[in-house]
């Protein structure tokens, strides 16, 4: 944020009182630091995926 110009200290100067926070999907640092979190992403690896559905997906009708 700070090499776009957007970081705290730029903000504060506009606004003193603002709230400034950063948050991340898999951490600041680690294997996956740089790839973005998304629900869906937790849930299959973390096996929650496997509790829902068919364990084979049926044939949609164009593959029939």
């Amino acid at each position: 944020m700070d090499r776009l110009g957007l970081g705290y200290e730029s903000l504060k100067q506009i606004n003193p009182r603002i709230v400034y926070c950063a948050i991340t999907g898999f951490g600041s640092d680690g294997a996956r630091s740089h790839r973005a979190g998304h629900d869906i992403n937790y849930l299959a690896l973390n096996g929650v995926l496997s509790y829902s559905g068919e364990t084979v997906a049926p044939l949609s009708p164009v593959c029939k």
